[in-house]
């Protein structure tokens, strides 16, 4: 049970990656040349059929913003972790490791960007990450994300040692977790 546990953890991670390029926020404004924004859609998502065309700019849009590379770093990020804090489980994720395939999931992802895109809107994303600015995004969000992952690591364990702490009290043990969090390895 906690093998399978684990597995969904990262093909989790793995999957929310691969939803990046469509649910990035606008970024702040620079002085880069701004993106030119496309219409609204005449059509729903839902309404529209897939194309070949549709589908190759689907494809597009993962291959430009890299969401496979960056998937796949995530997945391994996440299996290192897993194993330095349970090495019982390293086996499982190595095993794990060489049966997934990143472009498996892909073919999967791609009808659902099909139901919740245009065809017109996945050209405005595809235009939008082949920008200077969506480019400087993708350079940068490798760090960004492993940055949140320790932050968010460590906002957790405070957390949770908080909550902790104020269960014992209420059961009245004898000696409380303290709440120092030490910083992760960098």
């Amino acid at each position: 049970m906690r093998s399978l546990s684990v597995a969904l953890l990262i093909v989790s991670a793995l999957v929310a990656v691969l939803w990046l390029p469509a649910v990035a926020d606008d970024p702040a404004p620079t002085t880069q040349p701004a993106v030119e924004e496309t219409a609204p859609a005449e059509t729903t998502p839902a309404e529209e059929p897939m194309t070949p065309a549709k589908e190759q700019d689907i494809r597009k849009l993962l291959d430009v913003t890299g969401a496979g590379r960056m998937g796949e770093m995530m997945m391994d990020q996440v299996m290192q972790q897993i194993v330095s804090s349970n090495p019982d489980m390293a086996d499982f994720v190595q095993e794990l490791r060489s049966e997934m395939d990143i472009d498996e999931l892909i073919e999967s992802i791609i009808p659902i960007y099909a139901k919740y895109f245009t065809h017109e809107d996945i050209k405005g994303l595809v235009k939008f990450w082949q920008s200077p600015l969506g480019q400087r995004f993708i350079e940068a969000q490798p760090q960004v994300m492993m940055d949140s992952m320790q932050v968010g690591q460590q906002w957790g364990m405070k957390l949770g040692q908080k909550v902790m702490r104020r269960i014992q009290e209420r059961r009245g043990a004898a000696t409380p977790m303290p709440v120092e969090v030490e910083p992760a390895d960098e």
